[in-house]
């Protein structure tokens, strides 16, 4: 039995995890869309951490394009609450919040990814769990809850990491047969995974938010199918985060220390990991202290806190963006006209601490958005709200025309009223304007009240504008910005009293509002005991009354408060008189004032120190029972007292000091609230009862009998004789009550004074067995008992042992034999000297017998050493056996005497195989074999191999010269001989020729190949002895005869170097046949330059001659005549231009030249007498002739074009799969061209028959699959055409049918042959 078959027995139904890979396939969205859920289980109310969460999801979904999912986790199904998830979808949707997938109520969902509740996911999750125990990644684990508490307390007390890992998980290594056994067997199991973490390891992770975070490896065999068949959360989220392809998963970083678990088993499912983005929690300030948000502890952490407390829902919404992206209220502070869709959020900037959850932010985040609401909206959101949480308000809000005239003051202009920032505050914001509703306004400025309506304020005469007066309200509420005082102005008790000026209340009731350039405080401390409260300014108006209470300052400025509290008080903060709202816990609290300000100082008288009291107890009689539970308690204490009567009384009451009856039960519980004596009151029995019963009770009832039950008289002795049944003996017996005494034979007594039950306990008896251990011959037996005791060795013993115990067994030979084997009862053979021994009844008068035999000596063994010398190894083999490795040495080799050993000796490269040298003799075998019948000590050497040397010869002509050289040696002189020497093959010489008179260099022959290189490089080759000859071309021999006529001079360059100048004639001879030579004329004074006497020359007085035959050339010259000038012309370098116009011109005329430049070449400057001029757009120049004028042209060469090598060829240079051409279609296997730089050049590949062409190959990368492919030639390049080998069928049959929607053809096959159907 395996894994696989262990799977199919715990999920026989389980479909294979492919199915659910191609029922959910990878989502087809754009990239970098994220695909996010938001998972909550439906156990309780929404927190607003969720709501915080899913803002986050479906703001990034919608943000990239992606999907967010409502996924439900309901696999704790003991914890779920009624319309637990029409709570989740209900609670987000009132705030805007809906997902692209997922559940829609409890039992509806939308999107293609689904069951979105993971209860109804059971079967992928046993599909993925199957596929784990296939991989032997889980395991079925049979641990009772017994046994896991077991575990824990034991590692507990170890003080050791608690948990299912290691040697704890002890079911972790079951072989699959005792685990399907087990499960067959019906016993209960859950699954987990088998961990392959170390805790010591470490692993590195980057989370989104969080960064870089580091944590030991999971070592946990977490469960991870339950035994209800559901899966636990671990296990859950990574299989459906997988199959509906979520790529971030975001959530609390309760879950972070998680992470090593989760990469754990989702590189064990095989899954791609999703990103982690572990967001911080959400945090309270509690009295200086941050903490979580609490279910338990605060009222805000419900999301239906702020539907009951009228908070709007969108400005929920903008302040826990704000708190996930803080640089949301700054963008929408720029942007306020813009939808918060439009913002653009950022995981990565999402805080790594926890934010600290501000009301007050809250609150001013919603009046701003309260304050852009519409007075309709205003109207329709209130009255939504007041009709669930405020009937009052619902009636004040029926005259719809009046209320939005109400709503309208100060809404829809440019500063908006913003005294609103939850519907909640609604009713103490507008009471004031519904007289009729309970608003009777009186005024008084002298005590006496006066009862006015709004008319009569507006019209009063008898009031000035700095009246201050007093408002008294007979509602529960005031306007928020009156100042509030105490028992001052003469308004009844049952008014709220308000003090401000009368032009404030005129203006406020024409206009609805107040314009002023000042705003008042009020502070009252409470109670008026704890402290004292005050503030500082700029205040623009003394207070006129004594009590200190109000301020006032001017609108804008700051204002500081500051509260001290006296001797047992402290302070707790400060709070808007109207609305209960603390705005500050601060002591020193400083603001802008922007409105009238009503607040109170709260004061807490801080905790009495704990009262200590002392509880005493009494019996009465003091010697008719017992009292326990007196001593000293705390206040407030809950504190038990109990008694108990002894034998003749019984109890009847319990009294305190006063006497009064407090309890009739035995064990009193109280409060303790002062010190006090209680005494329990106890009454003698009254002697009626003289016979009492006897109950006897066993336990097991069916494993044994007791005599003795039954009724007795009082005083009367019970005999009590247990029989328990074979196997079973008798543990303890107890009697309820009275002194049962063991008499030491298996009978119990006891004297019966009143009813009595007696209690037989039975207990399995402990059993003996008795064995033999018996040595057969030649040896000794012996025992170790239950006390870890051995017995003396002997030939045989009777062993007896109790039940189930272990005993061990162990046998010792004589001299000259040794242990073979423990033969058991059943015949079995035990190879092991000493066996433990499981004592059972079938063990009962059997033997053990212990079987010895005599000892082996083994033959006399030789030491054998093996050395190889340097520049080899050996081996060897024992007998007929096989070589052993090849080894530099063996040593210690033990072999039997008689053995032959061989030896053989392995040389390296290079060398050979010399001799072995055994114990002082050499032989020249290899292999070599020797018996041993002593120590013997083998070495080999090894010698060089000569390398192979070749003759080479050198020679020419006879007439000419040769040399030559090995590497980088002294060259040979030079000789006309040759030159015979030798070489070793590899090595690198070189050749030189040198020509004789009138010879030249040609080449060198080499057995018909012939090389132009001089000197020229061969290497030796293994097998061939080379001869290299010279060869050389004669060289005609020019002569040329240059002669200065009268009136100048000559000279000439011959092998770029020029003669001097020289009159009269001169011979140059041993010229080269074509050989260029340059010649120069240069007149005398009161000469010119006339002519060259050659025919044909040109009229320049340098030129450049070709030596293709002997030449005798003069240079004529002419003398001035008076009033005639030369214009001659040099082009530098000669030929490289002509010009036109040279001759002789008479004084003052004109010359225009005209320079041609000659091909190849192009023109640089042009000087005229030294002089640079500027030809014009013909390459003319005209001047006046006034005396001799030499022009000088000079040229640049045109370099020649750059040249690069072309090279094409099939992979093996072969043609057997093709051939390769340039410009032309070839059957080449390599073909180079030149090509000026910059050519394109086109590349032909021909595949051979079977073959095809499989593309264009430069530098190890394909370039082209074209068969023809255009290049440019602007480096050295080398194309590679690879051609791969069609595939035929082989076919047995002269004829091929083929199908197709034409019709059927059939093909005779005659030979290889390829079809093409389209």
């Amino acid at each position: 039995m395996d894994y696989k078959d262990l799977a199919n027995l715990i999920f026989p139904n389980a479909k294979p995890i492919s199915y659910y890979e191609e029922k959910y396939p990878e989502r087809n969205l754009p990239e970098g869309a994220m695909v996010v859920r938001f998972a909550p289980s439906p156990t309780g109310y929404v927190h607003i951490g969720g709501l915080y969460q899913s803002i986050i999801c479906t703001t990034l979904a919608k943000q990239t394009k992606g999907v967010s999912i409502l996924r439900i986790e309901d696999t704790d199904q003991k914890r779920l609450i009624e319309n637990g998830v029409v709570q989740i979808v209900e609670a987000v949707k009132d705030f805007g919040i809906v997902f692209d997938e997922g559940m829609i109520n409890e039992t509806e969902e939308k999107g293609n990814y689904g069951p979105y509740k993971q209860s109804a996911r059971k079967d992928i999750y046993q599909a993925f769990a199957k596929y784990l125990i296939e991989q032997g990644r889980a395991y079925p684990c049979f641990a009772t809850p017994e046994e896991l508490d077991d575990m824990r307390k034991k590692q507990e007390a170890a003080k050791i990491r608690p948990g299912y890992y290691g040697v704890w998980a002890t079911y972790r290594n079951l072989s699959v047969e005792e685990a399907a056994k087990k499960i067959k067997a019906g016993e209960p199991y859950i699954v987990r995974f088998k961990s392959m973490g170390n805790e010591e390891r470490k692993i590195r992770h980057h989370d989104v938010i969080k960064g870089n975070v580091e944590f030991p490896e999971n070592d946990q065999d977490i469960v991870i199918i339950k035994a209800d068949g559901l899966p636990t959360y671990h296990f859950a989220h990574a299989v459906d985060d997988h199959l509906m392809r979520v790529t971030h998963v975001i959530r609390a970083d309760e879950w972070l220390s998680s992470v090593p678990l989760h990469l754990e088993l989702f590189k064990a499912l095989g899954f791609a990991v999703p990103k982690y983005a572990h967001t911080s929690a959400i945090l309270k300030d509690d009295e200086g202290k941050k903490r979580k948000i609490s279910k338990r502890k605060d009222p805000e952490a419900a999301v239906s806190y702020y539907h009951e407390e009228g908070i709007p829902a969108e400005a929920v919404y903008q302040y826990l963006l704000n708190i996930a992206n803080s640089n949301f209220e700054t963008w929408k502070r720029s942007n306020p006209d813009k939808d918060i869709s439009e913002f653009e959020f950022e995981l990565n900037k999402m805080s790594v601490s926890g934010a600290i959850f501000d009301m007050i932010k809250l609150l001013d985040i919603s009046k701003n958005v309260i304050s852009t609401y519409s007075k309709e909206r205003v109207y329709e959101d209130s009255l939504n709200w007041a009709k669930r949480y405020d009937k009052e308000l619902e009636e004040m809000l029926q005259d719809k025309e009046y209320a939005l005239k109400v709503f309208g003051i100060e809404r829809g202009t440019a500063k908006p009223r913003k005294d609103i920032a939850k519907w909640a505050e609604i009713k103490n914001a507008i009471y004031y304007m519904y007289d009729e509703k309970g608003c009777e306004i009186n005024l008084t400025t002298d005590g006496n009240i006066i009862a006015i309506d709004r008319e009569l304020i507006v019209g009063s005469e008898s009031l000035t504008d700095d009246t201050l007066v007093c408002i008294g309200l007979k509602a529960n509420y005031v306007h928020p910005s009156r100042g509030v005082r105490n028992n001052t102005c003469g308004c009844q008790d049952t008014y709220i009293r308000a003090w401000t000026y009368i032009k404030d209340l005129q203006d406020f009731m024409q206009s609805g509002h107040i314009e002023r350039d000042y705003y008042r405080v009020t502070l009252v401390p409470s109670p008026e005991e704890g402290g004292i409260v005050g503030c500082s300014g700029s205040a623009i108006v003394p207070d006129e009354n004594s009590d200190g209470f109000r301020f006032q300052f001017e609108a804008g400025s700051r204002v500081e408060l500051y509260a001290k509290p006296v001797q047992g008080y402290h302070f707790k903060g400060w709070k808007e008189f109207h609305t209960n709202e603390i705005m500050s816990i601060s002591p020193n609290w400083s603001f802008t004032i922007k409105k009238d300000m009503d607040l109170i100082g709260v004061f807490e008288k801080d905790e009495a120190p704990i009262e200590q009291f002392y509880i005493n107890v009494n019996a009465d009689p003091a010697n008719a029972g017992y009292v326990v539970g007196a001593g000293t308690f705390p206040k407030g204490t809950r504190h038990s007292i109990t008694a108990a009567a002894i034998q003749g009384y019984h109890f009847t009451h319990w009294t305190d000091s006063l006497n009064r009856i407090v309890s009739t039960n035995l064990q009193y519980d109280l409060v303790v609230e002062k010190d006090e004596t209680y005494t329990a009151h106890f009454e003698l029995d009254t002697p009626v009862i003289e016979e009492y019963n006897v109950t006897i009770i066993t336990n097991p009832a069916d494993k044994g009998s007791v005599s003795g039950g039954g009724t007795y008289k009082s005083g009367q002795t019970a005999i009590i004789v247990p029989s328990p049944v074979e196997g079973w003996a008798v543990d303890t017996v107890t009697a309820s009550g009275g002194n049962l005494v063991d008499n030491g034979n298996g009978t119990y007594s006891i004297v019966v004074t009143r009813d009595l039950t007696i209690t037989v306990n039975f207990k399995e008896a402990i059993r003996y067995f008795t064995f033999s251990i018996v040595a057969y011959a030649n040896g000794l037996v012996r025992y170790k008992d239950i006390n870890d005791a051995w017995s003396q060795w002997a030939e045989r013993h009777e062993v007896t042992a109790p039940e189930k115990t272990i005993v061990t067994i162990a046998g010792k030979a004589n001299g000259g034999y040794e242990f073979e084997k423990w033969v058991t009862p059943t015949g079995a053979n035990l190879p092991n000297n000493e066996n433990n021994i499981i004592v059972e009844e079938g063990l009962h008068r059997k033997v053990y017998t212990a079987y010895f035999k005599e000892t082996y000596i083994p033959p006399e063994t030789h030491i054998v050493n093996i050395t190889a010398g340097s520049n080899g190894k050996c081996k060897y083999k024992i007998g007929s056996g096989e070589y052993s490795e090849a080894a530099s040495s063996h040593s210690n080799i033990s072999v039997t005497d008689g053995e032959t050993i061989e030896v053989l000796g392995v040389p390296d490269s290079g060398y050979s195989f010399e001799q072995w040298n055994i114990g002082g003799t050499t032989s020249n075998s290899n292999p070599y074999s020797k018996v041993i019948n002593e120590n013997v000590d083998f070495s080999c050497t090894f010698v060089e191999i000569p390398p192979e040397e070749v003759t080479i010869t050198v020679g020419s002509d006879g007439t000419n010269e040769t040399r030559y050289r090995i590497g980088d040696g002294s060259w040979s002189s030079w000789s006309t001989s040759e030159h015979t020497f030798k070489t070793a093959v590899g090595s690198i010489y070189s050749v030189e020729a040198r020509a004789v008179g009138n010879y030249k260099f040609r080449e060198w022959n080499t057995s018909g190949a012939k090389v132009s290189d001089n000197p020229a490089t061969f290497t030796a080759k293994t097998g061939t002895n080379a001869t290299h000859i010279a060869t050389f071309d004669q060289v005609i021999m020019r002569t040329l005869t240059l002669t200065a006529g009268t009136g100048g001079k000559c000279r000439a360059k011959i092998n770029e170097r020029w003669s001097d100048y020289y009159s009269g004639t001169k011979t140059y001879s041993n010229i080269v046949d074509g050989t260029t030579v340059s010649i120069e004329a240069l007149a005398d004074s009161g000469y010119h330059f006339k002519e060259w006497t050659d025919s044909g020359a040109p009229s320049t007085t340098s030129r450049d001659i070709v030596m293709n035959d002997s030449k005798s050339i003069e240079a004529r010259f002419e003398v001035d005549a008076p009033d005639k000038f030369q214009v001659t012309y040099e082009a530098i370098p000669n030929g490289s231009a002509t010009m036109e116009g040279a001759g002789t011109y008479n004084d003052g005329d004109t010359c225009t030249i005209k320079v041609n430049v000659s091909p190849g070449y192009t023109l640089n400057k042009v000087l005229v007498d030294g002089v640079k001029i500027t030809l014009n757009s013909n390459n003319q120049y005209s001047f006046v002739v006034e005396k001799n004028i030499k022009v000088t042209i000079e040229c640049d060469l045109i370099p020649e074009p750059t040249h690069y090598t072309l090279t094409v060829k099939t992979e093996d240079e072969g043609v057997a799969q093709g051939g390769v051409g340039i410009n032309k279609e070839s059957n080449l296997g390599v073909e180079t061209a030149e090509f000026e730089d910059g050519t394109v050049a086109t590349i032909h590949a021909t595949a051979a028959e079977g073959y095809s062409f499989g593309g264009w190959w430069k530098d190890g990368v394909k370039v082209s699959d074209d068969v023809t492919l255009s290049v440019t030639v602007d480096a050295d390049k080398t194309y590679i055409a690879k051609f791969t080998q069609d595939p035929y069928l082989e076919l047995d049959k002269t004829s091929l049918t083929f199908e197709a929607a034409g019709g059927t053809q059939t093909v005779n096959v005659t030979s290889n042959v390829e079809w093409t159907v389209s």
